[in-house]
């Protein structure tokens, strides 16, 4: 396309004869693409071009993909969304402008976006009880029930693993780098397990090995975080109560001291330890915790007490607290940037951006869900992408840069949804009452 003709208006269409006629009697839309991804917007003219109302996704990927082939010899198709303002065009033009109430008046301008790969159901793996965490690692997938189980799987549905833990449910876990697994329980504990590999592959078990519990918790144990070194962890839970550990191996300063007689058995026995650290400032349940990338000391909290609040270790104080119409149930930390998302007893899902200092706090709501959201985990490879979990029954993906339409909605589950997470690029998990823990996988 010749930029000379970059303010004229254009239209690439190639309808067929029957398509003429009927465009004939349907107004035209002024639109023009532009992109903000670095490999494609010097493709892309921002040419206006005349298009029918009725036309939509797929007819205007007909028509992107021509534009840029017209300048670009060797461009391969891609599928792409597009995005009108904070809204993904879903259905034809004339309905989005009708439901939207955008005007029609001037250039409507169109974000081209290359569309997310749809997950795909992968495998459906049997608890015993309601599945209440899961993490999925580079190897394994590891999740937990509520009989007190911990479960180990291989990424294609394999069991490796089935631990009774407790006896009673097991609400939270996280997974270090270290292959430690942090296991927080309604009995009002913190369990620490070494994973360990055995076998060849085709014939792997996993084999979990008692390191320490972890005591001081007055009531259950509702979120556990470990810090990227693996040397400090903290706790929230139903007591109000934020705690600091150390768990570092030769850290003998926060060990239950124990009788002179046993003693000697220290070395072979599990070790039991207490809180470095008690923070207070919540008033209700704290129900999940998250160390922030932006500062290796900071530490973020959610509450039912419907407050958000960031500490400070080294001060053992909060600095920073965000206010909420709602409790709060779930919380993701953006490893990139530190943005937060927060799931809640509504069906939004909000981010939220503890830097800022000008205005609300809350950025953006995404709104989609049927229930109360009861997971959020940002991608571990794209800063704008995330899932969230609801009472719904669905899991539901979603690009921050459209607050109203979700990507994709994951269904499977017959019952409420209680956790989601994607630590790992190719696979989504989601654990729900109805006892099962399913996978989504991402080409």
């Amino acid at each position: 396309m010749d930029s000379s003709d970059s303010n004229d208006l254009i239209s690439d269409f190639e309808p067929s004869d029957d398509e003429l006629q009927d465009e004939g009697n349907v107004p035209h839309f002024t639109i023009s693409f532009y992109s903000n991804d670095e490999e494609i917007k010097e493709k892309i003219s921002d040419s206006a071009i005349s298009v029918p109302s009725t036309s939509d996704s797929v007819r205007l990927n007909s028509l992107l993909n021509k534009n840029i082939e017209a300048v670009d010899d060797l461009w391969e198709d891609k599928t792409f969304d597009f995005l009108i303002g904070t809204n993904f065009l879903r259905a034809s033009l004339d309905d989005f402008v009708e439901i939207t109430g955008i005007s029609t008046e001037s250039i409507i301008k169109i974000e081209c976006i290359v569309r997310e790969p749809a997950p795909e159901p992968d495998q459906d793996l049997p608890h015993g009880d309601w599945v209440g965490s899961v993490q999925v690692t580079d190897k394994i997938i590891v999740s937990s029930s509520y009989d007190g189980h911990l479960y180990c799987w291989t990424h294609d549905g394999k069991q490796l693993l089935k631990e009774q833990i407790c006896e009673e449910p097991i609400k939270c876990i996280d997974v270090g780098s270290d292959n430690r697994v942090y296991v927080g329980s309604q009995n009002q504990i913190v369990y620490i397990y070494e994973l360990n590999v055995k076998g060849k592959v085709g014939a792997l078990k996993v084999e979990a090995v008692p390191v320490a519990t972890l005591r001081g918790h007055e009531r259950s144990v509702d979120c556990v975080a470990v810090n990227k070194e693996g040397k400090r962890l903290v706790s929230g839970g139903f007591d109000h109560y934020l705690k600091v550990w150390n768990i570092e191996p030769e850290d003998e300063s926060t060990e239950f001291v124990k009788p002179k007689e046993v003693a000697k058995k220290r070395k072979t026995t599990v070790v039991t330890k207490t809180p470095m650290v008690t923070l207070a400032g919540h008033r209700d349940a704290v129900v999940a915790a998250k160390w922030t990338p932006l500062n290796d000391k900071h530490v973020v909290t959610a509450s039912w007490d419907h407050d958000i609040a960031v500490w400070d270790l080294e001060l053992a104080g909060q600095i920073t607290k965000m206010n909420s119409p709602k409790a709060f149930t779930a919380l993701s930390v953006n490893p990139f940037n530190g943005t937060l998302l927060s799931g809640s007893t509504d069906p939004t899902v909000r981010l939220w951006d503890p830097r800022s200092t000008e205005g609300s706090m809350v950025k953006q709501s995404f709104m989609g869900h049927g229930g109360w959201v009861s997971g959020v985990c940002w991608s571990s490879t794209k800063d704008h992408l995330f899932v969230s979990a609801s009472f719904d029954k669905t899991v539901r993906m979603w690009d921050v840069r459209s607050a109203k339409t979700p990507l994709y909605s994951l269904k499977g589950h017959t019952d409420r949804v209680l956790c989601c997470d994607w630590s790992h690029a190719e696979i989504i998990a989601s654990g729900s009452v109805d006892t099962t823990l399913k996978t989504y996988r991402r080409s």
